[in-house]
């Protein structure tokens, strides 16, 4: 972000008989937290702002001679103190690359330490991190050596090269058995704490569709009386099939959003006549939301009236949402998807593309042709399911 004064940002405010100029700066702005600045006239406002950058943009001199403070002083040297998305990509691969060495003592790495490091670094990661590692710890050490810190020559580590990086790479991705699929669709079921994004979860283990295309189901997409719903792909859409478990589960989880966003908006009486239902569904003067779901749910034909006028109220709404109803970034869904796998237990390297897999490898197990999975999860040849089957029996010869 460019350091000037923005004239359009600038506001009089008048108090008590009295006229201020004031300049507001975001948490955004600062990294931290919000802040005004005022001034008596727009000159003397301009020199606080201007005087602002400078003090927010000093950094304090190394206090250390920690790898980690070095890096941080570099990052804030060539960034700022403001983090943006480009410090913030380099800072998390230095977690993951440079990880438990970054509170080692920078004045102590030898040259073979730094050596070493680059060959499992390269061999490891693709070209385009390493390169960018490369780029900053070079920065780092010369900010070092202006300290008086030098251990060893920087240009006795040869450049990388784009064919010497990821010579070792393997695929992380695992798929988790049917066992493990069920133990995971059990969980998440049952699990409170995630809840939003465990919907997407629960409809991908229990259908097999890819989580990037379930997330953009909308209301008018669903038709539950001829049990599908419809898909978009890159460039067409084609019916997906349900099961009754799948659209009772569906129904029961619309419902579930419907009162939460009624209860929300304080108007859960009106909505439950609005869609059809009957007073005593619900005490007016003490709704608990739970037993207002618990018994809608329970009672299939206020259920689906309740439902078929929900949908049709809102038919752009997406199925699957956070929890301030916007569309879940997959993204959030791969952390969510690490927890959960963590508390069952299960083998890191699991992501919602390999759950899709592990239900396709599941099904061809069970029997089920190439022709069918190839039509039912709209591919346009054979190819992507071989590939799965051949991951999948390959992943058994080694396990």
């Amino acid at each position: 972000m460019a350091d000037k004064f923005d004239p359009k940002k600038v506001r009089l405010i008048e108090q008590n008989g009295s006229s201020y100029y004031m300049y507001p700066f975001s948490k955004k702005d600062t990294g931290g937290k919000d802040k005004k600045i005022y001034g008596k006239s727009e000159e003397e406002l301009r020199d606080k702002v201007m005087a602002f950058y400078k003090e927010m943009r000093a950094v304090p001199e190394v206090q250390t001679t920690l790898l980690k403070d070095y890096v941080d002083y570099w990052a804030k040297k060539s960034f700022g103190i403001i983090e943006t998305p480009e410090i913030v990509k380099i800072l998390n691969l230095f977690n993951v690359m440079v990880y438990g060495s970054l509170n080692t003592d920078i004045s102590k790495i030898t040259l073979e330490d730094m050596q070493n490091f680059y060959r499992k670094m390269q061999r490891e990661f693709p070209f385009e991190n390493v390169q960018r590692i490369d780029s900053s710890l070079r920065a780092v050490f010369e900010y070092a050596k202006k300290d008086g810190i030098e251990n060893f020559d920087f240009s006795e580590i040869p450049p990388c090269t784009e064919q010497d990086c990821g010579s070792e790479m393997c695929p992380v991705e695992y798929l988790p058995t049917a066992e493990q699929q069920k133990h995971l669709l059990e969980y998440c079921r049952a699990d409170t704490n995630t809840k939003r994004s465990s919907w997407l979860l629960v409809f991908t283990l229990m259908t097999g569709l890819l989580a990037s295309k379930a997330v953009k189901i909308q209301y008018k997409d669903c038709n539950f009386a001829n049990k599908q719903v419809t898909v978009s792909l890159t460039k067409n859409v084609f019916p997906f099939l349900l099961n009754d478990e799948v659209i009772s589960w569906l129904k029961s989880i619309i419902v579930e959003r419907a009162v939460e966003e009624a209860v929300k908006n304080k108007c859960l009486p009106e909505t439950l006549e609005r869609y059809g239902m009957t007073s005593d569904m619900v005490d007016a003067k003490n709704p608990v939301q739970e037993q207002v779901v618990f018994n809608i749910c329970n009672n299939p034909q206020y259920r689906d009236i309740f439902i078929a006028n929900y949908m049709e109220q809102k038919p752009e709404n997406y199925i699957f949402v956070n929890k301030n109803f916007k569309p879940v970034i997959i993204n959030n869904l791969q952390h969510t998807l690490d927890i959960v796998c963590r508390k069952c237990g299960l083998p890191s390297g699991i992501t919602p593309a390999a759950l899709h897999k592990a239900f396709i490898a599941k099904e061809l197990e069970e029997g089920k042709s190439i022709d069918n999975l190839k039509k039912r999860y709209g591919y346009v040849n054979k190819v992507a399911i071989n590939k799965i089957k051949a991951a999948y029996d390959l992943r058994k010869l080694l396990f």
